[in-house]
């Protein structure tokens, strides 16, 4: 989970991408919790991390609102597919149903 740490992530495409708007993690010491902070637009999110899973993490956004169909707090797990990709999984959306992969900036090459 370090490497989440190390440098910024973006979308492939739409308005939070490396270009426009990236996106930093940040791990409390003892890794119960992570805060994520976008370049602008985004109020800081932290996530409370439940448990750590071989390839990330399952946390709840501090403060959720939003409710699954069961009446509990949205869940999240983080799925590192490489290195230098990943994507969020819903807890309550089928198993393997993640968003689109969110990408290393340093591998984003500039649009010109």
């Amino acid at each position: 989970i370090s490497q989440l740490e190390s440098g910024s992530w973006g979308w492939e495409d739409g308005k939070n991408t490396c270009e426009l708007n990236p996106q930093q993690f940040e791990f409390s010491e003892d890794a119960s919790s992570v805060t994520i902070s976008w370049a602008q637009e985004h109020d800081l999110a932290t996530y409370v991390i439940e448990r750590m899973t071989p390839n990330g993490f399952v946390a709840e956004i501090a403060g959720e609102e939003r409710l699954t169909d069961d009446g509990l707090p949205v869940r999240w797990q983080l799925v590192l597919l490489t290195s230098d990709a990943f994507c969020w999984h819903r807890m309550d959306w089928p198993l393997l149903t993640c968003t689109k992969s969110q990408v290393r900036c340093s591998l984003v090459q500039p649009s010109s």
